[in-house]
């Protein structure tokens, strides 16, 4: 038994760009290492009765993958208590997490066909705050902790639970009326997948979301000849299927923010003395948070970026701006405060290479990861892959409306579609920086 400190299973409900988050929250528990693929025995497991008032969910399974183990968990917080979370049981009723309980595998093959676009039953999901659809080829632990958490799995960490079972998530939560949709690439893409909302004329602002599933060869190879992204795409055994992992959950991806391998003196020295000596002077409205109103006028000592307004002033130093720092974009100060406001920003715009402007935030998102910045190519490259340019490739990045989401006041159907999954890892194209397409 393993001790797994934190996981990125749960959702955050208060964001920095007027959205909703996926960020990763700390938790405490033990899980086995595993279980592997080949030690799945879903088709032992006795049918589950899905939730008796909710949402039905049909999936178009075009990944390659053996359907007969595609199964669904279905976790969401406790509507009392935000900070606790739950999961559907196999009676089709919610949970609470605790010490020695599992959330429940629901095979779809065997009990929901009708899930799988063939007569018989559907799965069916409550809208819950929170609400998350674990899709899994296989069997994943996730386990009870204390105080109404739980511990998920990790698929970016060799040898951990959840490794080598090919795996995603969605978020379908309550809205209040109807349906919230995320499709969250926070800290990875296990399959790629698009998801709809029926009737299509009443989901806002979009009638679909995800990637561009056809296209899904050609993501990774570009991310795998965008050096050094390429170390981001690994292979999940024994099935020998891509998946695609965020750079700040490798513990030895390059500081390409502040190595001179990558830019002449470092990134973020060049981003400093801009800030130093601005050609224009440099502000950052904050009015759109009525925590922190106004605009702060920003600058630099060269070791530490400076934001003024008034008798105060907040200080971030450049050792703090590491890249796994910049891509998790988890602000170190209290949420809900300008010193955090300020952080968030200056993270966003770092992840979108448009630190170097007079004006923030920036939201024109014709104008992210432009030529000759460093920036977040993971997160260019999955926006470029993406249905509207859209999705969720770290913790914030649905400021200026990026996020892959739906909105339904009346859902009656959720349609997912699973695209086709290679075997092995498709050779990279010639190296090749990734900028925005819009």
């Amino acid at each position: 038994m393993r001790r797994l400190l934190w996981f990125a299973a749960l959702l955050a409900l208060v964001a920095c760009g007027g959205g909703r988050p996926y960020v990763p929250l700390p938790a405490t528990g033990t899980l086995p290492n595993g279980p592997s693929f080949l030690d799945d025995d879903t088709d032992k497991v006795p049918c589950p009765r899905s939730a008796a008032h909710g949402v039905p969910l049909v999936i178009h399974d075009r990944s390659g993958l053996p359907i007969r183990r595609l199964t669904l968990y279905f976790t969401s917080s406790v509507p009392s208590n935000l900070a606790q979370f739950q999961f559907l049981n196999r009676d089709g009723t919610m949970t609470t997490f605790a010490i020695g309980n599992r959330a429940q595998p629901f095979p779809l093959f065997r009990c929901f066909p009708g899930s799988l676009a063939r007569g018989g039953r559907r799965f069916t999901f409550p809208l819950l705050p929170g609400g998350r659809v674990w899709i899994v080829f296989g069997k994943l632990p996730i386990a009870g902790a204390a105080n109404g958490q739980f511990v998920g799995p990790t698929g970016w960490i060799r040898g951990k639970a959840g490794f080598d079972v090919p795996y995603d998530t969605v978020e379908l939560s309550d809205n209040n009326p109807g349906i919230f949709v995320n499709m969250t690439r926070v800290d990875m893409l296990g399959l790629p997948m698009q998801l709809r909302v029926l009737p299509p004329g009443k989901s806002k602002p979009w009638a679909a979301v995800g990637e561009k599933t056809d296209q899904y060869v050609r993501l990774l190879r570009e991310m795998r000849g965008d050096a050094p992204f390429g170390q981001t795409v690994i292979l999940v055994r024994p099935l020998r299927v891509p998946r695609i992992i965020n750079p700040s959950h490798l513990p030895n991806f390059p500081d390409v923010f502040n190595s001179a391998s990558y830019y002449p003196g470092g990134f973020i020295n060049k981003v400093a003395g801009y800030y130093q000596n601005p050609p224009a002077a440099i502000t950052y409205s904050t009015a759109y948070k009525s925590y922190c109103p106004g605009s702060w006028s920003a600058g630099s000592t060269g070791s530490a970026f400076t934001f003024t307004q008034g008798g105060q002033t907040n200080t971030y130093p450049n050792s703090q701006l590491t890249t796994n720092y910049i891509f998790a974009d988890s602000p170190a100060y209290s949420s809900n405060t300008c010193t955090y406001l300020l952080d968030k920003i200056l993270l966003q715009e770092l992840n979108r290479g448009v630190a170097m402007t007079a004006s923030h935030p920036v939201t024109a998102p014709s104008s992210f990861y432009p030529k000759g910045t460093i920036n977040n190519q993971y997160a260019c490259l999955l926006h470029n892959y993406s249905l509207h340019f859209a999705t969720y490739a770290f913790a914030y990045d649905d400021a200026a409306n990026q996020a892959s989401t739906i909105t339904n006041p009346s859902p009656r159907l959720v349609e997912l579609t699973i695209g086709r999954m290679p075997r092995g890892l498709p050779k990279p194209l010639p190296r090749k920086v990734c900028t925005a397409l819009r």
